[in-house]
């Protein structure tokens, strides 16, 4: 379908399109030019925004992160925004959004770029990370995610425990009758919002993208999750990759915030299941970290996204191998190999050891994750060798030998 071009609020061009979806169209906004950024080296960035039914509009605050030359990608999932329609509870469930997604970058002819996406933007990213193992993603950032929407409802009644006395009854009442329209529950759900998720009205001093007035995916929102943050009851009520995150094996950044939905209980349980993750905890931010602290996440994303550019390149070596049987664990090998400037290269080695351990029964922790920059000259071939709790392997211009 056609694209229109005009300015962004940052100067940048912005590119806007539709992309056919079944019976359906899909929203997508591109600050930048994917394919000078890729030229330069800078992979474009892909959005994932929340809700469900939360439109794309805050990820525009992300604009900035154009100056470096790096395209940032944006959409509307289907039933909000741009992409609104309603009347279809049939396909507000997590495999519409994975399917979108998938077409969306195939759409857009990605073959190398990073994942962001935030709240249920996570959600899906979790999903279409571990269900469709993608390939051509360099790094994946979890900003106020979640990996279980019991474990975020849980800690949802714990915070709600923290309100006035009056306003947490009133949110009780309502959870017992399910009669979510007084307006005791109306003020306390408010204040609730306010306090960990984000400002309920922003004033002329705040940027364009979060006082545009946008059409909400309520339909999409209430049978997908439910009535509120505290009550996932809808479609995505049992959705858990808790047990899974070992599967994601990508460069993972966990991001939240001290005030956050995603409290650090959340955030850790990610931590902890997703190999050689990062987390970075915001100092006195909610849910929206980008919007409490607008600086210092595009200097953590600048620098995030520039140290995992070179990830699978076509400069790069990438080899898959088992781990032989005859070693006391078993898993995936990884390696990367990818020539920097000057006579160096960079060496990623991912081992993951899980399946032996599923099929035993054990504990899956998680993995062992390294980046090394290892002097080259003119040799030519990588000498590592990777020792683990109970054996070793050594890698050797692309063997494995126990």
């Amino acid at each position: 379908m056609s694209n229109t071009e005009q300015q962004g609020a940052s100067g940048v061009p912005v590119t806007e399109g539709y992309m056919p979806f079944g019976e359906y169209c899909t929203y997508y906004r591109i600050a930048g030019n994917i394919q000078k950024g890729l030229a330069n080296g800078k992979a474009p960035l892909l959005c994932l925004h929340g809700g469900p039914g939360s439109t794309h509009n805050y990820m525009e605050l992300l604009d900035p992160l154009t100056t470096d030359g790096r395209a940032v990608i944006s959409y509307d999932q289907l039933g909000c925004g741009n992409s609104y329609m309603e009347g279809h509870p049939e396909l507000w469930r997590a495999d519409t959004w994975v399917r979108e997604l998938a077409s969306l970058v195939d759409y857009l002819g990605l073959s190398r770029y990073h994942l962001l996406g935030q709240s249920w933007g996570g959600m899906l990213e979790i999903t279409y990370l571990v269900d469709r193992q993608p390939k051509g993603v360099l790094s994946a950032t979890l900003s106020s995610t979640l990996p279980s929407s019991q474990l975020w409802g849980r800690e949802q009644h714990r915070m709600a425990r923290m309100l006035p006395a009056d306003e947490y009854q009133a949110l009780m009442d309502a959870e017992a009758t399910g009669d979510f329209t007084g307006a005791a529950y109306q003020r306390a759900i408010d204040h609730y919002m306010e306090l960990h998720c984000a400002d309920l009205h922003y004033g002329p001093d705040a940027p364009e993208c979060l006082r545009r007035p946008k059409r909400s995916g309520t339909e999409s929102y209430l049978v997908a999750w439910g009535p509120n943050e505290l009550m996932p009851q809808g479609t995505l009520k049992d959705w858990d990759y808790t047990d899974r995150l070992g599967q994601i094996n990508v460069p993972t950044l966990v991001v939240d915030g001290t005030d956050d939905l995603c409290t650090p209980l959340i955030a850790k349980t990610m931590y902890d299941g997703i190999p050689g993750a990062r987390w970075e905890l915001f100092e006195g931010c909610r849910h929206l970290c980008y919007a409490d602290d607008t600086p210092r996440y595009l200097r953590m994303m600048r620098d995030w996204l520039a140290a995992n550019d070179s990830r699978g390149c076509g400069r790069c070596a990438i080899l898959n191998q088992r781990v032989p049987d005859q070693l006391a664990w078993s898993g995936t090998l990884v390696i990367s190999l990818c020539v920097a400037p000057a006579p160096r290269a960079l060496l990623h080695l991912q081992h993951h050891t899980r399946e032996r351990r599923q099929r035993a029964g054990q504990d899956v922790r998680r993995g062992v994750e390294l980046d090394l920059l290892v002097p080259l000259g003119r040799r030519a071939g990588v000498l590592f060798q990777s020792l683990s709790r109970r054996t070793s392997a050594l890698v050797a211009a692309g063997t494995v030998t126990s």
